[in-house]
């Protein structure tokens, strides 16, 4: 299995004029200096991972949609939860009959297969052997667009990653788990995230599961705990060599820290 580096870029843009065009890069300008400013001082945000934090997969076993489609939905899952959520290719058939045995040895506290499997329902969910399937061939009723499907498959491994994690439907306006009977149900549910409620009974069932919250820390609180990996671009190598210097100057040269603006 070839685990995905998820990382996704959500652009906003549209057609702008000539004449709107100058105020539009002043505003860019901006936003890139602000980065560049918290970049030289804090390096960055990194993930503060828990001993034994566990994880849970959505493991594609399937051709008719690329996998990429999934990657920001599998991105989400982890933001969301606060918990790893890793997005893994397979060329194992995955089937009922081996599902709990591939979830084993997988290493990952449950999974979600994504399979195209004529004959299965569009979901089957096993939330007490830690597997949910989500079965492509069943979401081509109506034969919909390249892209709808994509985004029927997506938000369907969503909401079968909610129910193994402990969710279940909810009476919320713009949730991913309002009751779906047909592939068609899931195009009318108009978002792709989860509403408060179930997910928070989703983050108390992955602790039981084994599958810990992570949290953000800067880079440089990170260098300062004495916890940082190795540096990985130029603002973080500063810092990393900042923090050392400032800790070889010891006590009787102790570092000072500014007092907050009022």
């Amino acid at each position: 299995m070839k685990t995905l580096m998820l990382l996704t870029l959500f652009l906003f843009g549209g057609a702008i004029s000539a004449q709107t065009s100058q105020p539009d890069g002043r505003v860019a300008a901006r936003q890139s200096g602000k980065r560049e400013r918290m970049l030289r001082k804090t390096g960055g945000f990194i993930l503060r991972l828990p001993e034994n934090a566990g994880c849970f997969k959505v493991i594609n076993a399937q051709k008719a949609v690329p996998t990429a489609e999934f990657a920001p939905f599998v991105k989400d899952m982890g933001r969301f939860t606060s918990t790893i959520v890793l997005l893994e290719d397979t060329d194992l058939r995955v089937a009922l009959s081996n599902a709990t045995d591939v979830v084993r040895r997988s290493g990952a506290g449950g999974c979600v297969f994504l399979v195209d499997e004529p004959g299965l329902p569009i979901s089957l969910v096993a939330q007490e052997a830690r597997w949910g399937i989500v079965n492509v061939a069943a979401l081509k009723d109506g034969a919909p667009p390249e892209r709808l499907l994509a985004l029927r498959a997506a938000r369907e491994a969503w909401r079968v990653f909610a129910l193994v994690t402990g969710a279940g439907d909810t009476s919320m306006g713009h949730c991913l788990l309002k009751p779906v009977f047909a592939a068609e149900d899931i195009d009318r549910l108009n978002t792709n995230s989860i509403s408060p409620e179930p997910l928070m009974a989703m983050r108390d069932h992955m602790k039981a599961m084994g599958i810990k919250q992570v949290s953000r820390c800067t880079y440089l609180e990170a260098c300062r705990e004495g916890w940082a990996p190795a540096p990985t671009n130029e603002y973080q190598k500063a810092i990393w060599e900042q923090v050392k210097a400032d800790k070889e100057r010891g006590p009787t040269n102790p570092i000072t820290i500014q007092p907050p603006k009022k």
